[in-house]
């Protein structure tokens, strides 16, 4: 049984107040430092009244049918009708309608990839400087560090851009990295043209393969190609370095 699973059963115990004093300290701990579980424990408490109104309605609907039945009907004809097979058919339908209505719930309480992108992008720190024996490559890459600082994405784009041209292997990683930023930071965002530099990062080892995951997996988002997105954070969740493992397992648990 994975983790998710033993919060699931974890809550299903306390709703059934079958928790030991014990395991009630350890659900309140819970609550209180896991933001979380606590909102894991808000839709299942709300699943289970829909479970109950729906299941209610239903049994009120059914008992007022073979009331009128009753009524209209002789016992004999009654008792034909209400034969084991038309008894297997009601309670599936009871059965598929809690499904349905559970169903419905979860899916009007399923935020949208956009809405998960925008609850979760901020643009990552500035560019720190670059030593560098190329007086060329420092002065663009200062320049193109004070745009971004400033918030002027597009131009900071257009100022790596050149780098990358101009520059060849210098500082390669970071100077993709940044470019992918600005993409993904400006007013217009275009994930298009950030995720193939995000994935040139990559390419060489070094220290921003899991900021490339987190930031990856937003472009994704804001794509709507969620496939992609879980797959980024899947890695990012498997990495040693805990840089945003938290949330990225709080974004896969919105998209189940």
């Amino acid at each position: 049984m994975n983790a998710e699973q033993q919060t699931h059963e974890f809550i299903e115990l306390y709703l059934a107040d079958e928790l030991s004093a014990e395991e009630l300290t350890q659900f309140e701990q819970r609550c209180e430092n896991e933001p979380g579980f606590k909102e894991e424990l808000e839709l299942q408490k709300a699943a289970h009244k829909v479970v109950e109104i729906t299941a209610d309605l239903a049994l009120k609907n059914r008992l007022r049918a073979i009331e009128t039945e009753m009524n209209s009907s002789s016992w004999e004809t009654a008792e034909k009708r209400f034969s084991s097979k038309n008894m297997f058919l009601r309670v599936a339908a009871v059965v598929l309608l809690l499904f349905a209505a559970v169903v419905v719930f979860n899916l009007l309480q399923r935020p949208t990839s956009q809405a998960l992108y925008s609850e979760h992008f901020e643009p990552y720190r500035a560019p720190v400087n670059v030593r560098s024996q190329n007086l060329q490559f420092s002065e663009q890459w200062k320049h193109a560090s004070q745009l971004y600082r400033s918030e002027d994405f597009s131009s900071a784009a257009t100022a790596f851009e050149e780098i990358l041209k101009n520059n060849g292997q210098e500082a390669k990683y970071l100077v993709h990295f940044y470019l992918a930023m600005s993409f993904l930071s400006c007013e217009d965002v275009d994930a298009q043209r950030a995720i193939p530099h995000f994935n040139a990062v990559f390419q060489t080892d070094n220290d921003y393969h899991q900021q490339s995951h987190w930031y990856l997996a937003l472009a994704y988002l804001s794509l709507e190609n969620e496939e992609s997105a879980c797959a980024e954070l899947e890695k990012l969740v498997q990495e040693s370095n805990r840089y945003k493992q938290e949330e990225a397992k709080e974004i896969l648990h919105e998209l189940e």
